[in-house]
């Protein structure tokens, strides 16, 4: 079972504290959302748990794994930067994956493609912003890493798109018991979608639960509502 621990977990840039001792734990082959406002740390927090920046303070546990290096070793993380070159062909950046990534589930990623129209031998900069964003998360939906971390993951993508795309992720979750956490603004798209939920306000969480579907049920909120009442 995938699970990721945060203890006593602060980040500081000089003199400007972005997350203020957290304590949270993430466990099972679920689908959690972050919300928050802009500048609360949300990339931040994605970027510590996925081993690309260092705690000031606390500690962040993968999978029983501590360092950055064994962090990443579990973790596919899905910047909100393209990083992929523009002038290659989906083709080639596909190849080169499956070079890069042991495991790297390159038949999912055709599949993917054939289902949301997009072609292989065309060059990415001739692709629109969305068709980008959603080229680079097919790429890290196939990465085999049992954590996929996500920021901003529905982005710019087209409504009939993000359809697919939130069947898709439900999928991996189900039928490969992956935990998959993303960042995102988009909460009207996300809410039949998540398991869990994490409000971040100010430096710290001001709201977590593990099941919204059993929160809905017993008190009739949507995101959307309880985003309000917890930052205001």
């Amino acid at each position: 079972m995938q699970k990721i621990e945060l203890k006593n977990l602060s980040k500081s840039y000089g003199r400007n504290e972005v997350l203020s001792n957290l304590n949270l734990t993430l466990e099972g082959n679920r689908i959690y959302g972050i919300i928050g406002e802009n500048g609360t740390g949300k990339s931040t927090l994605l970027r510590l748990i996925s081993g690309l920046a260092r705690p000031s303070r606390g500690s962040v546990t993968v999978n029983g794994q501590t360092t950055a290096e064994g962090r990443r070793n579990q973790v596919a993380y899905l910047s909100d930067q393209e990083m992929l070159d523009k002038f290659s062909t989906l083709a080639y950046q596909i190849k080169f994956h499956e070079n890069m990534i042991p495991g790297f589930q390159t038949n999912r990623v055709y599949e993917m493609l054939d289902m949301i129209k997009l072609p292989v031998d065309g060059k990415i900069k001739n692709l629109s912003k969305g068709h980008r964003n959603l080229f680079n998360l097919v790429l890290t939906l196939a990465n085999p890493a049992p954590i996929l971390i996500m920021d901003e993951p529905l982005s710019g993508i087209d409504t009939n798109k993000k359809e697919d795309l939130m069947q898709l992720l439900s999928s991996f979750t189900l039928d490969e018991e992956r935990l998959i956490l993303f960042a995102t603004h988009e909460y009207d798209e996300i809410e039949f979608l998540i398991d869990g939920l994490i409000v971040i306000k100010g430096t710290n969480v001001a709201y977590f639960t593990e099941d919204l579907e059993e929160m809905r049920i017993e008190q009739g909120k949507t995101i959307q509502q309880i985003f309000k009442e917890v930052t205001q």
